[in-house]
């Protein structure tokens, strides 16, 4: 067993402007370990994909830090960022003529070093991850044939098969029906807590972020309001004002999880959740 230190990435008061908007982010910290499974959630414009996108080297902050480990994401190649941190964005770009066994064997890549074709190595990866999102059926379909929510678990296989230490995933289940949402929140558990994957996830739904994160990031108006354990942050009173609709607090499995409730502020929302309490 290897003696290394577990993975940790870091972001130290990251700071984010761009054209036309001057501290787009402010002063957001964040620090994951492996085995940990992080949401970030908080209303559009928040910032969210902002910051995944920066934990991900795919963007520099203006201002303060992020560390894999003991490195600057920043010094960092981008071959080695891809072998160690897997990013899969809103809305992945389109890869005509391919087989969604193609776009997953792309996850491969990084790990290829100078061979120009797939290993048996590879290929075995690659079928391991396809079977975990129910997606090996699709393995000869053109990608382009399948649905968006069929082509959104392709595309989670391909970052699967990158075997990150860090997994980095921007609302992965908007396309998902309820039950695949579930699987892949029970995908993203079981990476972080067999494979100590440091996972983070984008994510409108509180309800599942409540029921499978560990720790919750809230932003709101590209300031942190509030960092620490799901049951913490995703509280009513944590939540109403930041939504500016009425949260409550129903039991899932035994747990008290914030549910969104679609009502105004200030209403109490109980024909809303009549039932469910």
């Amino acid at each position: 067993m290897s003696d290394a230190p577990p993975t940790m990435l870091t972001a130290d008061g990251v700071c984010y402007s761009f054209d036309g908007q001057h501290d787009f982010l402010v002063d957001v910290s964040l620090t994951v370990r492996a085995g940990e499974c992080w949401g970030i959630v908080g209303p559009n414009g928040a910032g969210k994909s902002t910051l995944l996108r920066l934990l991900g080297g795919l963007a520099r902050p203006s201002r303060g830090s992020i560390q894999l480990d003991a490195a600057l994401l920043s010094a960092l190649s981008a071959i080695e960022r891809a072998k160690r941190i897997a990013y899969m964005p809103q809305r992945v770009p389109t890869a005509p003529g391919l087989t969604a066994g193609e776009v997953v064997l792309l996850g491969r890549y990084p790990h290829r070093g100078l061979g120009l074709f797939e290993s048996g190595r590879d290929v075995s990866i690659a079928r391991d991850a396809m079977a975990l999102t129910e997606t090996i059926q699709y393995i000869d379909r053109p990608i382009g044939s399948l649905s968006g929510g069929e082509a959104q678990r392709v595309h989670l296989a391909a970052a699967m098969a990158q075997a990150p230490q860090v997994l980095l995933l921007d609302e992965p289940t908007t396309a998902l029906d309820w039950r695949h949402q579930l699987a892949i929140f029970e995908i993203l558990r079981r990476l972080s807590e067999e494979r100590r994957v440091a996972v983070v996830v984008v994510t409108h739904d509180l309800n599942l972020a409540g029921r499978y994160c560990d720790s919750v990031l809230l932003l709101n108006q590209g300031r942190a309001v509030c960092s620490g354990p799901a049951g913490e942050v995703l509280r009513p009173d944590v939540l109403s004002p930041v939504f500016a609709v009425t949260v409550k607090a129903v039991a899932i499995d035994g747990r008290q999880v914030a549910m969104l409730v679609p009502s105004e502020a200030g209403d109490d929302g109980a024909a809303s959740v009549k039932g469910l309490e």
